[in-house]
């Protein structure tokens, strides 16, 4: 008799333990998937980069992401009329923009004076104008010329060819003329107003 109580006891001690273990499992398995989908909801969430235009006062304007820092030259050669740059504060490289007077109207020319022999080279198309596009020394250059000016986009590509192969070709796609009466002028570069989100103080910065 004590036996059979001993094993009945035994028995029920067993099932206990198992019920509680089987419990358990059903309590941790939708902690795991409500933290995977935490994680889920937190990547989506994380919002992209919207788009920012700028239009610069030599007469030109283009559209880049936002999480860019824009950064333009302080001109001291009356023969460069805008020269910026756009970097990014989590990725290494850079994109260029210059503009300036030249009396270079054709492209081989232009190689001939840089000592440049670029590889593959591909005709586009800037705003409404021809463009020659090559790529060189991890650099990805967009050269054009327009009535004595030269156009020139530079995109530094650093360890992040695909970030930046992407960012210029949306600024090579969004580039147009504008009528640079159109544009505001900034204030004096001697002035530390801050002005829409830009500040002169020898370099303008457009964050």
């Amino acid at each position: 008799m004590v036996k059979k109580i001993f094993i009945i006891l035994s028995l029920v001690i067993i099932s206990l333990i198992a019920w509680k273990i089987f419990s358990q499992k059903k309590i941790d398995l939708p902690k795991n998937d409500q933290a995977e989908n935490t994680d889920v909801l937190s990547e989506e969430s994380t919002p992209a980069p919207t788009n920012k235009e700028y239009l610069d006062e030599s007469g030109f304007k283009i559209i880049y992401p936002n999480n860019l820092v824009m950064t333009k030259t302080d001109i001291v050669d009356e023969n460069i009329y805008s020269e910026l740059e756009l970097t990014s504060e989590e990725k290494t490289g850079k994109l260029t923009i210059k503009i300036e007077a030249s009396d270079i109207t054709d492209i081989e020319n232009w190689f001939t004076i840089n000592k440049i022999k670029p590889g593959k080279k591909d005709q586009i198309k800037l705003s409404d104008i021809k463009a020659t596009q090559f790529t060189i020394d991890n650099k990805i250059e967009t050269i054009a010329f327009d009535q004595g000016i030269e156009i020139s986009i530079v995109a530094d590509l650093k360890e992040n060819k695909e970030y930046w192969t992407k960012i210029n070709q949306q600024i090579i796609s969004s580039f147009s003329f504008v009528d640079p009466k159109t544009v505001e002028s900034p204030p004096s570069s001697n002035s530390n107003t801050n002005n829409d989100g830009i500040i002169f103080e020898g370099e303008e910065i457009i964050e």
